[in-house]
C-alpha cells in the first residue's frame, strides 16, 4: 500500500517539474532528435544532452521511480533539451512524429527472458516498425545489451528493417555508459549493434515487386503470399479456382458481415506469340502497354527449363511510314539464328515475357522506384493488414488477399466476391497520377492516398464517399480526390449480390503499365493509415448503414 502511495506522490512531483505523464504530442524545438527508450537511472541521456544542448533529447521510461531520478538529474543540470516521459514504448507514436527522429538508443538487459515472452520484448518487430515510423530516412537503431542470446535474437529482427552498420561484441567502457552498463562491463562483456533504416516500406513489397507474375501467371506471387499467410495466427486460407488466394479471419458470430480488402498478383507484362524462321518472338501484350516503352528493352523469357534474356529490336525511326510504335513491329531478339535454335532454347508458344526490377531509392529517400507497384502494393498492403489485426477480437469477418487477372477484364473479383459474399468490399490498387508534367493534375505524389471518386466501372458510392472522407479528416490523414479512365476490382464487386458498396483506397503512382514505376511511402502509410482506421471503426451497424445509404 506504502509503494502504491508513493507512486501518486511522485507522479504529481513529476508533472509538476515538466515530466510528460499523459499522451500529448511533444513540443521540440531544435532540428535533430536523439530518443533512449528504457533509460535506466538516466546517466546516458543526462549526459548525452549535456554535451550536446544544440539537439532534443526524449528519455522514455515506464518506471515512475527511475523518471524520478532522470528528473532529478534534469533539474542539476539544467538540462533544457531534455524531455522525460513516463509511459510504455508501444505509445511512442502518440507523443513524437513520424520521420522525425534521428537516432534510437535501446540500452537495457533483457527483461523478458522467457520464449512466451518474446512479443514483450522492445526489439520485437512490433516495436521495430514504431521505430522506423518514428526514424528519419537514414536515421540509426542502437542497441546495447549484456545478454547474448536476446543481443543474437535481436540482430536477426534488425535485419529485416534495418541495414547493420556496425557490431561490437565488447564494448569499452566510455562516459556514454549506463550505470547498468558500468556495472556489468566488470562481469563480462556488452553487446551492441547499430542498424540504419534504409527500407522505407515493409521488405515484403520488395518482394512481392521482385517476382514475376502476369495474368494468368501468378503462381509465383500466390505461394508468397500463402507463405506468408501461414505465418499469421488465427486465420484460415482460401481459394477459388481462378487462382485468387485470401486470409480469412472469422468472426465469433457465424452471421456477422464480411469486410474485403483485396489487391491484385498480376501486373501487366507479355506473352510468347510467335517465332518467326529467324528466331525472333513474337509478343503480345496482356493488359494495356504502349509499344514504345519496349524499344531497345531487355526482357526475361519464362520458358519451363528456365529463364532467358532477350533484346526489343524494332524497325528504325528513318525507315518507319508512322512514327508510333506498335507491338507488330516489335521483336525479341534472344540469339536464336533460326525458329529450331529458339524452340531448342526452350521457348513455347504463351512463355511469359517480363523486364527485370530495378527497385531503387530516388536522391528523395521517400520515394522509390520499381516494376509491379501496380499491384503488388495491394498485396503488400492486405497481408500487412491481416497480420496487424489477426490476434485483434473484430465484430465482423475480415477478408483480406489478392485477385488474378485484373489487368485483362477484373475476372479473379468476380469469382472472389462470388465465393465470400462480402457485405463492404476495399480493392487497393496502385493509380496513374500525372503531377511529373502538370502541377494541376488530379492525383500527385506525397499528398496522400487516393479518394477514386469516379471511374468508367464504378462512381463512387456515395454513402462510402461521405464515410471516407469524415474518418480520413478525423483521424487526419491525408487524401485526395482522384477520377481515374479505368477501373479496378472494385466495379466487379459493385455489381455483384445486389450491389456491394465497394470502392478503391488508391496509391498514386506515376508511369504505371510500363517497364518501372516510381511511388512515394509517405502516400503508402497514408493508406495503410486508413485501412487500419477503417477496420478499427467499423461496427456491423455502421456496415450495414453504409450498404443502406444509397438504398
Amino acid at each position: 500500500m506504502r509503494q502504491k502511495r508513493i507512486k501518486n506522490a511522485t507522479k504529481e512531483v513529476l508533472k509538476a517539474h515538466g515530466v510528460i505523464v499523459e499522451p500529448t504530442p511533444l513540443v521540440l524545438k531544435r532540428e535533430k532528435c536523439f530518443l533512449e527508450v528504457g533509460s535506466g537511472k538516466g546517466q546516458f541521456i543526462t549526459q548525452l544532452a549535456l554535451d550536446f544542448p544544440s539537439i532534443d533529447f526524449v528519455a522514455f521510461e515506464m518506471n515512475i521511480n527511475v523518471c524520478y531520478r532522470i528528473m532529478e538529474k534534469k533539474i542539476a543540470y539544467g538540462l533544457d533539451n531534455l524531455t522525460i516521459v513516463l509511459d510504455q514504448a508501444e505509445h511512442l507514436e502518440q507523443y513524437l512524429p513520424k520521420q522525425r527522429v534521428d537516432a534510437i538508443y535501446l540500452n537495457f538487459s533483457d527483461p523478458w527472458p522467457k520464449a512466451k515472452h518474446h512479443k514483450r520484448r522492445l526489439t520485437y518487430p512490433t516495436y521495430l516498425a514504431i521505430y522506423q515510423n518514428l526514424l528519419k530516412p537514414r536515421g540509426t537503431l542502437q542497441l546495447r545489451t549484456d545478454q547474448l542470446a536476446f543481443f543474437l535474437d535481436s540482430i536477426e529482427y534488425m535485419k529485416q528493417n534495418f541495414d547493420i552498420l556496425e557490431r561490437w561484441d565488447d564494448v569499452q567502457p566510455s562516459r556514454y555508459m549506463t550505470e547498468y552498463e558500468e556495472k556489468k562491463r566488470q562481469l563480462g562483456p556488452i553487446y551492441q549493434i547499430i542498424g540504419k533504416v534504409t527500407h522505407m516500406i515493409n521488405p515484403l513489397y520488395k518482394d512481392l515487386f521482385d517476382l514475376p507474375g502476369i495474368a494468368g501467371y501468378e503462381k509465383n506471387v500466390r505461394h508468397y503470399m500463402r507463405k506468408t499467410m501461414e505465418k499469421i495466427p488465427n486465420i484460415t486460407i482460401e481459394t477459388d479456382r481462378l487462382g485468387s488466394i485470401f486470409a480469412v479471419k472469422k468472426a465469433k458470430n457465424p452471421n456477422a458481415p464480411k469486410v474485403m480488402i483485396a489487391g491484385h498478383m498480376d501486373e501487366v507484362g507479355l506473352m510468347v506469340a510467335g517465332i518467326t524462321e529467324l528466331g525472333m518472338i513474337k509478343m503480345q501484350p496482356v493488359g494495356g502497354l504502349p509499344g514504345e516503352v519496349f524499344v531497345s528493352q531487355v526482357l526475361n523469357v519464362y520458358t519451363k527449363s528456365g529463364m532467358i534474356k532477350g533484346v526489343v529490336g524494332a524497325i528504325p525511326p528513318h525507315m518507319r511510314v508512322e512514327q508510333k510504335t506498335t507491338f507488330d513491329e516489335l521483336l525479341l531478339d534472344i540469339g536464336a539464328s533460326s525458329k529450331e535454335e529458339a524452340k531448342s532454347f526452350g521457348v513455347e508458344l504463351g512463355d511469359m515475357i517480363l523486364f527485370d526490377n530495378v527497385f531503387c531509392y530516388t536522391k528523395n529517400p521517400y520515394r522509390l522506384i520499381a516494376k509491379g507497384i501496380d499491384n503488388r502494393y495491394g498485396c503488400g498492403l492486405a497481408l500487412e493488414t491481416m497480420a496487424h489485426f489477426a490476434e485483434k477480437e473484430l465484430d465482423f469477418t475480415l477478408i483480406c488477399g489478392a485477385t488474378v487477372q485484373e489487368e485483362v477484364g477484373l475476372r479473379g473479383a468476380e469469382t472472389a466476391t462470388n465465393y465470400f459474399k462480402p457485405d463492404l468490399f476495399i480493392a487497393l490498387d496502385a493509380s496513374p497520377v500525372g503531377d511529373s508534367t502538370d502541377k494541376d493534375y488530379m492525383g500527385g505524389l506525397n499528398k496522400g492516398f487516393l479518394v477514386r471518386i469516379f471511374d468508367p466501372r464504378n462512381v463512387m458510392h456515395q454513402g462510402l464517399l461521405r464515410y471516407f472522407v469524415d474518418l480520413a479528416q478525423k483521424k487526419e490523414i491525408p487524401y485526395q480526390y482522384f477520377t481515374s479512365k479505368g477501373g479496378t476490382d472494385a466495379a466487379k464487386a459493385l455489381d455483384a449480390n445486389q450491389g456491394i458498396p465497394a470502392t478503391t483506397i488508391g496509391l498514386p503512382t506515376r508511369y504505371i503499365h510500363s517497364t518501372a514505376s516510381m511511388m512515394d511511402t509517405r502516400d503508402l502509410e497514408s493508406a495503410r493509415q486508413m485501412v487500419y482506421a477503417i477496420i478499427n471503426d467499423l461496427t456491423p451497424e455502421k456496415i450495414q448503414s453504409l450498404k443502406d445509404s444509397n438504398a
